[in-house]
């Protein structure tokens, strides 16, 4: 049974069947997914100072 306040690692969501079956779905590889956390990453890591959200449009926007 899985610890109910457990934060997975990317790893592991990315090891997940659903997660895998709505990426094919969806059309985003683990690979795509780790450049936008790696660039997600580096932008708060450079802008801690000046906060900025991503503009409409931006390739960070999650569509729902």
């Amino acid at each position: 049974m899985a610890e109910a306040n457990k934060e997975f690692t990317l790893d592991e969501l990315l090891a997940d069947p659903i997660v895998q079956l709505v990426m094919q779905r969806d059309g985003v590889t683990p690979e795509d997914v780790r450049e936008v956390v790696n660039r997600a990453r580096q932008a708060h890591c450079t802008n801690k100072e000046k906060p900025r959200l991503p503009s409409s449009g931006s390739d960070f926007a999650l569509s729902a």
